[in-house]
């Protein structure tokens, strides 16, 4: 059995304590060079924080996307905490 190393081997709490901890993640993973609007594909945006989940705005097309459009997450009830905790296992 090969050994991994990296943030792998951290421990599951330690990388996701929160909500947010968890949605920065899925933020990262779904635009790992910057945020690309998926109607136009400008790369600048305004961040929307005044619902639970954050919108992104495109800059140039107004288009309103989340995070979690085109994920597993989308239309989910549960905290991404809980989905993250059972992707971990």
């Amino acid at each position: 059995m090969e050994a991994n190393t990296g943030t792998e081997l951290q421990p599951f709490s330690s990388r996701f304590n929160s909500e947010q901890d968890c949605m920065e993640a899925l933020i990262a993973m779904k635009w790992p060079n910057g945020f690309v609007c998926p109607r136009c594909a400008h790369t600048r945006c305004s961040r929307l924080t005044s619902r639970h989940i954050p919108l992104f705005e495109c800059g140039k097309c107004k288009h309103q996307t989340s995070p979690l459009v085109g994920t597993i997450f989308e239309g989910t009830h549960l905290p991404l905490l809980k989905w993250f905790e059972a992707l971990d296992l």
